[in-house]
């Protein structure tokens, strides 16, 4: 025989709100820069966690071998993680990936939250981001 459960509203989904952004942006420095791609969302409690996944598309390096680049979620101006991509190249080739992240964030906030995603170069001379398609980031509110 099955058990029932009730009475369980932790985990559950409450919102969900997706930015994307198709400009191409690049940079040859190694300081953070934004990619255009951001997304607002606001927590109903401020118990609840907010998922957020995504994707940067058609992130081209090139000018050495190793290049690569860091991209850093903010929110509200201020980094809450970072991930790094490593890709190989040469000076005459250039190496076009999608980058995804995610990241469990504890906001414990019910103030509109903006979350934008930056990057870097780590290697190699350029990198752009968006070069070939849009980006997308998505916020999920996960009730606690």
């Amino acid at each position: 025989t099955g058990a029932t459960v009730t009475g369980l509203s932790a985990g559950k989904v409450l919102q969900v709100v997706q930015g994307t952004h198709s400009s191409a942006v690049s940079t040859t420095g190694t300081t953070y820069v934004t990619t255009g791609l951001s997304a607002s969302i606001t927590p109903s409690s401020s118990s609840n966690k907010v998922l957020v996944i995504g994707y940067i598309n058609s992130l081209y390096a090139y000018g050495g071998s190793p290049a690569g680049a860091y991209i850093s979620l903010y929110r509200g101006g201020s980094a809450i993680v970072t991930h790094s991509g490593w890709f190989f190249s040469n000076s005459t080739t250039a190496l076009s990936v999608s980058m995804p992240f995610n990241h469990l964030d504890s906001p414990s906030s019910t103030s509109s939250l903006t979350y934008e995603v930056y990057f870097k170069r780590s290697h190699g001379t350029t990198v752009v981001a968006q070069d070939q398609g849009p980006s997308s980031i998505t916020l999920m509110e996960i009730e606690a």
